[in-house]
């Protein structure tokens, strides 16, 4: 819409003059190419994310994860654990055979689920030092991150440069 807008008055006939030149100048060679920039900065930036989604899924998880999140879950296996290997070592009289089977496999699942997390974490840690460079690719975008360390957030600027 706005190049339509642009297009109509720099091709405008009835207008003259010196002001009208410098204007049309300015317009065709500044205002259209920042504005051609802009969108194909756009795109880049859409297709981008839509990568570093598909990214984080393959390498990572299909599930969101913080690092505090897995930190909490591993703890919780981790004294699961620690619970049922001092439950199995209790075990020693006859005709445990069925409790202790039972206290195994328990053990083996909580053991599955501390591997699982802890792989997970592992790739987070990983992914996130991949994905801080991930904006570079984009070809025309500077990104200048800031840190708020009291709120926990990180903001992104990102700069187009035309």
């Amino acid at each position: 819409m706005i190049f339509v807008w642009l297009d109509n008055v720099t091709e405008s006939n009835g207008l003259e003059g010196m002001a009208y030149r410098s204007a049309r100048t300015f317009i065709k060679s500044v205002i259209n190419p920042a504005i051609t920039g802009v969108i194909t900065a756009g795109d880049q930036l859409r297709d981008g994310v839509k990568k570093l989604h598909s990214d984080y899924t393959d390498k990572v998880d299909s599930r969101s994860w913080s690092v505090k999140e897995l930190d909490e879950k591993i703890r919780h296996y981790k004294l699961e654990g620690d619970k049922l290997n001092h439950a199995l070592d209790k075990m020693t009289g006859p005709g445990d055979g069925p409790a202790t089977n039972s206290l195994e496999t328990q053990i083996s699942q909580n053991s599955y689920c501390l591997e699982k997390y802890e792989r997970i974490k592992e790739h987070l840690i990983e992914f996130s030092g991949e994905s801080a460079s991930f904006f570079s690719g984009l070809m025309g975008l500077r990104i200048l991150t800031l840190r708020h360390d009291n709120f926990n957030q990180t903001i992104l600027l990102i700069q187009v440069v035309l």
